[in-house]
């Protein structure tokens, strides 16, 4: 193999294995990160108030339109069907219980044997 090519073929390699290593890095945090899963809508009663998202993540206002998510699974999603989409001071929440705090913590430590957002 003639050096030339054999170095180009090394440094697309290299470059190929660099961007494989950033975009790990850089989604790898997101995985395991707590997003904001409620709205901001107002809400009067806790029917007022939904679920939502690709996997039943978000609490809305059944009076905003509907909410749409990246369909990425987060280990926490699995902590949902622990609480409840509710009205609190007029938003709509996830209401906090101790196991769903809990839960949020740790995921790894809870386990449902399939998601809580059915059709």
């Amino acid at each position: 193999m003639p050096k030339k090519l054999f170095i180009t073929i090394f440094i697309l390699a290299l470059l190929t294995f660099i961007i494989i290593v950033l975009i790990v890095v850089r989604f790898s945090g997101q995985e395991s990160s707590i997003v904001n899963t409620n709205t901001v809508a107002e809400c009067q009663l806790d029917d007022g108030c939904t679920a939502g998202g690709c996997s039943g993540e978000i609490c809305h206002s059944i009076n905003e339109e509907p909410v749409f998510s990246t369909c990425i699974w987060k280990e926490e999603y699995i902590c949902y069907p622990l609480s409840d989409c509710v009205c609190q001071n007029g938003q709509c929440q996830w209401e906090e219980t101790e196991d769903f705090n809990k839960c949020l913590m740790d995921p790894g430590l809870y386990s449902f044997s399939q998601p809580f957002f059915e059709d």
